[in-house]
């Protein structure tokens, strides 16, 4: 994401959903399909953070609540034996819910339904 890019989206108040699976940059471009990958996804969010205030965010309802999500998770992901190391896929429980007219704090507590762990 350019700087570009980020200064756009942000103006228009646009919501973006990114994911990273490793800060290792070997493993992220293996699991992304190509060698940089987790070079562009840094650059990306680096960009869109510099345009953000971080502070606002911290102090959000929302930050709050995604930081105790481990407690409201619904379905297979509240009880899941693997919660220590893996919450189930918020981004696409969130994308999902959102997309289907569920209330944005809902959505982020949902079941993922792309779970490997069955």
């Amino acid at each position: 994401m350019t700087e570009e890019l980020a200064g756009f989206l942000y103006e228009h108040n646009a919501s973006v959903m990114g994911k990273l699976d490793s800060l290792r940059p070997e493993v992220q471009d293996y699991l992304a399909g190509g060698e940089g990958a987790f070079e562009d996804i840094k650059t990306g969010l680096e960009n869109l953070i510099n345009r953000m205030n971080l502070g606002k965010i911290y102090d959000s309802d929302i930050f709050a609540y995604v930081m105790n999500i481990d407690k409201v998770l619904e379905g297979r992901c509240g009880n899941c034996e693997h919660m220590e190391e893996y919450i189930g896929c918020r981004g696409y429980a969130y994308s999902v819910g959102v997309n289907n007219g569920v209330d944005p704090f809902e959505a982020l507590k949902m079941e993922c339904k792309q779970c490997f762990k069955e």
